[in-house]
């Protein structure tokens, strides 16, 4: 029987005395997308930042290919959030080489940032480009990336339609592969088909 690549079970998170969600369960197989849906203050980032083990739970469980610990979960994810970590006094290379080396990954950082339409922006500090370039240096981290499960917390916000467009590849590309993606989003994912949807904030 193959382990999913992510399985919830009864989870309940809180946040300043509220609960968030209450026994919450889904499985996430290999190649699968779920997309996370909810107004704000539902629980959508909450509920990434538990899978990546950053956030505590109030009961349930979470495992990663069958692995509950959270030091384990955070080697076998790819959390992209807003700003995933960026330095914005740094240029864009010195930030995607950064971003690479903290994910034990390896690749060309010029190559990644041509690829997302940033090529001659490499020396450029991240303060002076748009919070949509900013966006594409985090999308150039995602190519390189063969985690097992992806975790995306509002991935198209400030992105142009060709960026989200690109994105959108990028995450089929993954799935195609047999990674899976969880995506925290207010809005449908553009020319991707959730395998699952999960409305948080529901009465």
């Amino acid at each position: 029987m193959n382990v999913p690549i992510l399985s919830i079970n009864q989870l309940t998170v809180s946040r300043d005395d509220r609960c968030l969600f209450r026994d919450l369960s889904f499985v996430v197989g290999a190649g699968q997308l779920i997309q996370i849906e909810g107004p704000n203050g539902a629980g959508k980032s909450s509920l990434i930042r538990a899978i990546a083990g950053l956030l505590d739970t109030g009961a349930g469980s979470i495992a990663i290919q069958g692995q509950h610990d959270a030091d384990a979960r955070r080697d076998q994810v790819l959390l992209w959030t807003a700003l995933p970590g960026v330095k914005m006094r740094l240029d864009a290379r010195t930030n995607l080489a950064w971003l690479l080396n903290q994910r034990n990954e390896s690749a060309d950082p010029d190559g990644l940032l041509a690829k997302v339409g940033l090529a001659g922006w490499e020396d450029v500090p991240l303060g002076q480009m748009s919070t949509g370039q900013v966006r594409r240096v985090g999308m150039a981290a995602l190519l390189a990336s063969k985690k097992p499960l992806w975790l995306l917390d509002e991935p198209y916000n400030a992105l142009d339609i060709d960026a989200q467009t690109q994105l959108s590849s990028v995450i089929q590309g993954r799935l195609d592969q047999g990674g899976s993606v969880v995506l925290a989003s207010h809005h449908a994912a553009p020319g991707l088909s959730a395998d699952q949807q999960l409305r948080l904030g529901q009465p």
